[in-house]
C-alpha cells in the first residue's frame, strides 16, 4: 500500500507542471523605440531572463515576474542579438519557454505617417 501511494504522489507533483500555450511573441511598439515579450501559461512563478551576445548563459532580470515584459531597445542593457526567455516555476517543476533573438534593425524614416495603427488588418484580396 505504501508503493501505491507513492506513486500517486509522484503523478501528483508532475502534474503541478505549467504548461506554455504560446511561446514568447515579440512586438515592437509603434515609435519603435522598446519591445514586448509576451507568453501565455497556465500559471505559476513567472521570472524573465536573458542572454546578451557577451554572456556564457542566461541571467534573471530584475523585477521582470509577468507574462509580459517591455524594455526599451538597444544600448548595453539590452543590445542587439540578446536571447530572452521565461522561467516558469510551479510547485517543484521548473519548465522554460523558447528563447528569442532580438535583432535591432534601422527602419527607415517615414516623415508622411501620421497615426500609428496598433492593429493587425487583413488586406483584401483586391490588394493581393
Amino acid at each position: 500500500m505504501k508503493t501505491l501511494f507513492f506513486l500517486f504522489l509522484s503523478f501528483s507533483s508532475f502534474a503541478q507542471c505549467a504548461t506554455i500555450s504560446t511561446q514568447p511573441l515579440a512586438q515592437i511598439t509603434c515609435e519603435g523605440d522598446s519591445i514586448r515579450l509576451i507568453v501565455a501559461s497556465s500559471g505559476g512563478t513567472f521570472q524573465w531572463e536573458k542572454r546578451r551576445p557577451t554572456d556564457a548563459k542566461f541571467t534573471s532580470i530584475t523585477n521582470a515576474r509577468d507574462t509580459r515584459y517591455r524594455f526599451l531597445s538597444g544600448g548595453t542593457t539590452h543590445p542587439t542579438g540578446s536571447y530572452y526567455r521565461l522561467k516558469i516555476t510551479a510547485g517543484k517543476c521548473i519548465s522554460y519557454s523558447d528563447s528569442v533573438l532580438v535583432t535591432l534593425r534601422k527602419a527607415p524614416l517615414i516623415s508622411a505617417v501620421t497615426a500609428c495603427e496598433k492593429a493587425l488588418l487583413r488586406l483584401s484580396p483586391d490588394y493581393l
